[in-house]
């Protein structure tokens, strides 16, 4: 009778845990930094060297390039948000990322793209693993990012197409880590001309077009 007793007061004892796991509060969190307080920059292999860690775009594309040198340029983009807020004993319920399409971007008609976004532009969202600074990365210091629970974006269906990501996983792994929380890396799934996907960084004039990254969390 006593076996039975303690059976039954550690299966009650559970229960009531998990009970009150699932009724634990939801932090909601809307994180879509500025120029001062935002960290994105995009790097291009048709201008290997140049940093364009302070422009308004935050495109990534794969072209046919006449400057410096004629050829195929495959442009890649990163963004880095402040998770530091979020404690790391915490489970990420639902993370967003929203990109939103650039309307203002030069090189809309520089390159001929006067409609938006280009060719078949689906994208994969990685996790960055290596550190980088947007005031002085390019092509040749370019971060590196993993394939681990990176996202598989479609192409796009309206040439001014905005984007609404699932990273929940992605933030997880941040969030775990956070010494190593070096954010998103944006390349096109095939990196073959002629595609582009313009987007709007944190440098942008108009506040509602940043990058932006919501996030529904709770602290165990």
């Amino acid at each position: 009778m006593k076996y039975v007793f303690k059976v039954v007061t550690v299966v009650l004892t559970l229960g009531f845990q998990a009970c009150m796991q699932d009724h634990l509060p939801i932090t909601h969190l809307v994180l879509q930094p500025d120029a001062t307080t935002g960290k994105d920059a995009l790097f291009s292999s048709g201008s290997p060297t140049t940093i364009y860690g302070n422009v308004q775009d935050l495109f990534f594309s794969a072209v046919n390039n006449t400057k410096p040198v004629v050829g195929e340029a495959i442009s890649r983009s990163a963004v880095q948000f402040d998770l530091t807020s979020i404690p790391e004993n915490s489970t990420i319920q639902e993370a967003y990322l929203y990109l939103y399409f650039n309307p203002t971007s030069p090189y809309l008609s520089l390159g001929g793209f006067n409609t938006g976004h280009v060719g078949q532009n689906d994208f994969f969202v990685q996790k960055t693993i290596t550190p980088w600074d947007e005031s002085t990365v390019t092509w040749e210091t370019q971060p590196q990012s993993t394939t681990v629970n990176q996202v598989s974006v479609p192409a796009a269906t309206s040439p001014t197409q905005n984007y609404v990501i699932d990273v929940t996983k992605l933030v997880q792994d941040m969030v775990n880590n956070k010494a190593a929380n070096y954010g998103f890396f944006m390349r096109h799934q095939v990196e073959t001309p002629e595609k582009v996907t313009f987007i709007a960084s944190s440098d942008h004039p108009n506040a509602a077009l940043r990058p932006k990254l919501e996030i529904n969390y709770v602290v165990k």
